[in-house]
């Protein structure tokens, strides 16, 4: 992110509270989505230390004597890059059993799931865990932080969002080293080596991937399947590996804050629902560079566009839940089941489903609800639905809800 330029990022009050009610605050995330700016900036004035593990001198300290290294380095403290030392963490927790107040360490880090296991052991009842991801188009628009995303709390007037924007805004994305810097910086040669440095850094010494093209391949495989439900057996058998090890890269993906798995809603006990769940790229520009997909026009006039706006889409979701100190996965469902019936997105809440279906259209018309009455036989209330589309106007449906534009998602009142 350029100097002279900061986004506010909306989780940044749920960071303040876990600041002071937290002894440990950890932030995790993909790479470069801004996790150290944002701690950075946080923290500055408040006489916290900050170290970083990018410096093998110190990661090289940390590793041979964690002990030693925390008397040096006493809290507050903020340690950036954290996983490559996951050693500090039972000394860290005595640390902060020694000690009363919160605030005591912050740690940010792209490769969190090596270390997760750990935390959970060591840190219990003692670290606040909180995710960040690439700019919200709420983010990039400089809107204030909402509720998570519901159907029913939108603000009808808001302004809507037109197909122009929308292609641009998901070939973007959301990194932002790309937003801030505008055209100033090459797109091409930024994701290349983002590519590159996360195959080098987290790819690598974490699974053992001997050959990389192969892997970069399954990148493109996955990528250009963003937004459908995920197939093992489809994508191994396009890159001539067993699907066990597509699987297992899978996860690494989604433990590194690159896909979000929409698991399918189970609670239908009649019909049998469809149990793969569907893979959302969480930077939509991202995934149309793994995808080799050249620019805007190319991606909205190809056959993969609406899946693409749909990713896009259920990512500003993620987000809104993400920011509240939320965990998505405990919210957001997709639901489709033997007989063909399906619904892009189900937000459970308070015992409530809100039904949600994300058209590419300025006119998707009624029958994009039509899959809504499902809920009724699930044996959970159905709450207010709505379709997130291209819609200039919103279009009331009895008993189901509204057909309103995209631009609902940064124009919610709390």
């Amino acid at each position: 992110m350029s100097g002279k330029t900061y986004i506010n990022r909306h989780v940044e009050a749920v960071l303040s509270n876990a600041a002071e009610t937290f002894k440990v605050v950890i932030l995790g995330g993909s790479r470069q989505v801004g996790k150290s700016t944002l701690m950075k900036r946080f923290l500055s004035g408040k006489g916290v230390r900050m170290v970083s593990f990018d410096n093998p001198t110190l990661k090289e300290a940390a590793k041979n004597d964690p002990e030693l290294f925390l008397a040096q380095y006493e809290p507050p403290l903020m340690i950036d890059e954290f996983q490559y030392v996951p050693e500090l963490l039972p000394f860290i927790k005595m640390a902060v059993d020694e000690r009363n107040g919160a605030g005591l360490y912050f740690l940010t880090g792209s490769q969190l799931f090596k270390m997760m296991d750990k935390v959970g052991e060591s840190l219990a009842g003692r670290a606040a865990v909180l995710s960040l991801s690439s700019f919200s188009q709420a983010e990039i628009k400089g809107m204030s932080a909402s509720a998570p995303f519901l159907p029913s709390d939108y603000a009808p007037f808001t302004e809507p969002m037109s197909l122009k924007e929308a292609q641009e805004a998901v070939f973007r994305g959301g990194m932002p080293a790309l937003v801030c810097a505008g055209e100033k910086m090459n797109r091409d040669l930024f994701f290349s080596s983002y590519v590159q440095t996360y195959i080098e850094r987290d790819i690598r010494k974490v699974i053992n991937v001997r050959d990389i093209g192969r892997f970069e391949s399954f990148l493109a495989c996955v990528a250009a399947r963003t937004g459908e439900e995920l197939v093992y057996e489809d994508i191994a058998s396009s890159i001539g590996v067993d699907a066990k090890t597509v699987k297992s890269w899978i996860g690494v993906l989604e433990a590194t804050g690159l896909v979000f798995l929409l698991h399918s809603w189970s609670g239908n006990p009649v019909k049998r629902v469809v149990k793969r769940p569907k893979l959302h790229f969480m930077d939509t520009g991202l995934a149309c560079h793994l995808a080799r997909i050249a620019d805007s026009s190319a991606l909205f006039a190809s056959n993969q566009a609406g899946h693409f706006f749909e990713s896009w889409v259920v990512g500003q979701i993620v987000r809104s839940y993400q920011a509240a100190g939320l965990d998505p996965s405990h919210y957001l469902y997709y639901y489709r089941d033997d007989a063909m019936r399906e619904i892009d997105l189900l937000i459970s809440r308070s015992g409530r489903l809100y039904p949600v279906e994300i058209k590419m259209s300025a006119n998707p018309g009624m029958d994009a609800m039509r899959h809504f009455t499902v809920i009724d036989g699930m044996g959970v209330e159905r709450a207010p639905g709505c379709v997130l589309s291209l819609t200039q106007n919103p279009v009331p449906v009895r008993d189901r809800g509204l057909v309103v534009n995209v631009a609902a998602l940064w124009g919610q009142g709390i």
